[in-house]
């Protein structure tokens, strides 16, 4: 799914890391979010550094060619509800 009708933009996440995001968000506090993935992200080499490393594009974004001029307050893109998990403002990819 992507979230063009809200933003004009083309919105995907890689399954994995949202996987990996609503894993982290249904079990600590909101508080906790960045501060554990910045520090899951320094350690991660040390952890699994051993084994082949794969290139991830955790979000892409794509705008079309002709520019929304004067979006409209339901064109702005929210990337807290695009994140939430639901599915329902992004589009998953592998």
């Amino acid at each position: 799914m992507t979230n063009e009708a809200r933003s004009g933009a083309d919105v995907r996440v890689d399954s994995d890391v949202l996987a990996v995001a609503i894993f982290m968000q249904e079990r600590m506090a909101a508080s906790r979010l960045v501060a554990v993935a910045d520090g899951l992200a320094a350690i991660a080499p040390l952890l699994w550094g051993h084994y082949e490393a794969e290139a991830v594009q955790a979000l892409r974004l794509a705008w079309p060619e002709k520019p929304i001029t004067k979006p409209a307050a339901s064109n702005v893109l929210d990337l807290p509800t695009a994140c939430a998990g639901d599915g329902s403002a992004a589009e998953v990819f592998d």
